[in-house]
């Protein structure tokens, strides 16, 4: 993940935190999305990495830990307190997985030069496995009455355009 932006985060709302370690952040989508956990009065609690969900490795051929961006408790409209496991990737990492339907892999490199072929197959591994990730958080979040979200660049700034709450976006 190099090129990424990576930081410690400071929350305002310390009171908010499912647990009082430190923060650090992959991304800054990640930031942008910890700040809105941190300053949304409708959010009532979050963490970051703290649910780790079993998952079948289909490239690894093994079972691995998964752990999960974020879990919030969030208020809705009707006064409900509601409990999301949120992913945070880019649009990119998403693009050719569709909740309910087949995956659709990319088309493969038409040069084949060794570092097309790289970068083919690791695009080809990181769909396979986001999609074995997410299967096994869908049925885990099903089990105890949360919700699983993935949000990328187009909903976290799309919220910030619009001041909707970015959780409600259906997304993947």
């Amino acid at each position: 993940m190099s090129g990424f932006k990576k930081g410690v985060f400071i929350p305002e709302n310390t009171y908010k935190l499912l647990d009082h370690k430190k923060i650090v952040y992959k991304s800054s989508y990640e930031q942008r999305f910890m700040n809105y956990l941190d300053k949304t009065p409708a959010v009532k609690q979050w963490g970051y990495e703290l649910i780790k969900i079993k998952y079948f490795d289909e490239v690894q051929q093994k079972e691995r830990l998964y752990f999960t961006d974020f879990i919030a408790k969030i208020e809705n409209a009707n006064g409900e307190l509601k409990t999301y496991i949120i992913e945070i990737k880019p649009y990119a990492q998403t693009q050719f997985l569709r909740e309910g339907k087949d995956i659709v892999l990319p088309p493969e490199p038409k040069r084949k030069t060794k570092k097309a072929l790289q970068n083919y197959n690791y695009e080809v591994g990181m769909i396979l496995n986001n999609n074995a990730k997410w299967k096994s958080a869908i049925l885990f979040c099903k089990k105890q009455g949360w919700e699983f979200k993935v949000l990328t660049e187009n909903e976290l700034f799309w919220w910030r355009i619009y001041e909707r709450p970015c959780f409600e976006i259906t997304t993947r």
